[in-house]
């Protein structure tokens, strides 16, 4: 089943009911097969309440559908000094489960760890159910050590780590505190987004449905949405998605190399100045995952900075520059091919030129 747009947010006091709700849904079967997991089951909305004010650096993030909450997970420390991050109870009812909400949140919760200076996340997966250590594992966590249960001794659970990414969260990281000002400096449209909009048009007519990927303030989606697209805005950084509600489109928190949407659900994907910030090994990541949602025949529009290598701005964020030509062949090595390619002079002094690309997808 196709997954409609949603929002991943921070959960407040007002949704705990719905949070609560949420777990005992998702816990259901678990507890069916063994009584171990009674213990998610003695967690109120009051109690919740308490933990919340007891710890304030404990959160709930939520997934939200059509208004509804459909997943939850709470995150913290016990020690406002820890440098590792805690993941418990991530839950998704049972009907919205295999959409990838639970992916979701815990990719949403890396990147919130990174960019708050954490080492690492930790979580526990109880042995009576090896399917979930499995999935965390696919995920990148690692088993730790073996602990104990000390509502249930002689029961035991496994304690899984993963490390934060700091090459690209670094730069999500720094996104985080410059956004507000990065909206000042670069909110404006100037004429060569309007020329860039122009041949994409000429390649894909709206309506049409469009994925901005790396939204940013939201200054593109909002001018995708003028002219007649139906935006889906997607962003890892949460003070940019903040600032992007002011575009009026449905906003994803989300990784570009992990796109949390269903294969072949949009008909193009936008990535303005977004893919710069990845490593050229996971450069390719992005394209095959923008090629994945795509439609057959689908168009995609990529801006990226001309030159060789990788660079650290002095602000704190990762810049990787790419040849016209290696561009092309990339995209080629995904099933995409190069309909218009144009480079033009950068827009601030001192800064290397811009290639910009447009692509469509092969048929399968």
């Amino acid at each position: 089943m196709e997954r409609q747009p949603v929002q991943v947010r921070l959960a407040s006091q007002a949704d705990y009911p719905a949070v609560i709700e949420v777990t005992y849904a998702a816990y259901a079967a678990q507890r069916a097969k063994s009584e171990l997991y009674a213990y998610v089951y003695t967690e109120t909305v009051e109690s919740l309440t308490a933990s919340q004010a007891k710890h304030p650096n404990w959160q709930v993030l939520v997934v939200e559908e059509a208004d509804q909450l459909v997943a939850a997970v709470r995150v913290g420390t016990f020690n406002p000094t820890d440098t590792d991050l805690h993941l418990w109870r991530l839950s998704v009812t049972p009907e919205a489960q295999g959409r990838g909400y639970g992916k979701l949140l815990v990719q949403t919760v890396e990147q919130w760890a990174s960019a708050q200076g954490y080492q690492s996340i930790s979580l526990g997966a109880l042995e009576v159910s090896p399917e979930n250590q499995a999935m965390y594992e696919r995920w990148g966590y690692r088993y730790h050590e073996r602990r104990e249960m000390t509502s249930a001794p002689g029961n035991f659970y496994a304690i899984l780590h993963k490390p934060t990414d700091r090459k690209v969260n670094q730069t999500v990281a720094t996104y985080e505190i410059m956004a507000e000002d990065y909206q000042q400096r670069r909110g404006a449209v100037g004429p060569w987004v309007l020329e860039s909009l122009d041949r994409f048009k000429q390649q894909l007519a709206a309506p049409a449905k469009i994925l901005e990927v790396g939204c940013g303030t939201g200054r593109d989606a909002r001018l995708l949405r003028e002219a007649g697209y139906h935006v889906l805005a997607l962003d890892p950084t949460w003070a940019m998605l903040q600032l992007a509600k002011q575009a009026e489109v449905p906003l994803i928190a989300g990784d570009s190399r992990s796109l949390p949407i269903a294969a072949a659900s949009v008909q193009g994907v936008w990535a303005q100045a977004s893919l710069l910030h990845l490593p050229h090994l996971e450069f390719s990541l992005a394209l095959s995952e923008i090629a994945r949602v795509l439609q057959p025949n689908g168009v995609c529009y990529l801006s990226l900075k001309v030159g060789d290598g990788e660079q650290w701005h002095a602000d704190g964020r990762l810049f990787a520059f790419h040849q016209p030509e290696l561009v092309t062949k990339a995209l080629a090595g995904v099933g995409l091919t190069v309909l218009d390619q144009w480079v033009v002079d950068a827009d601030l002094p001192d800064n290397p030129p811009w290639v910009r690309t447009i692509a469509r997808k092969e048929h399968a």
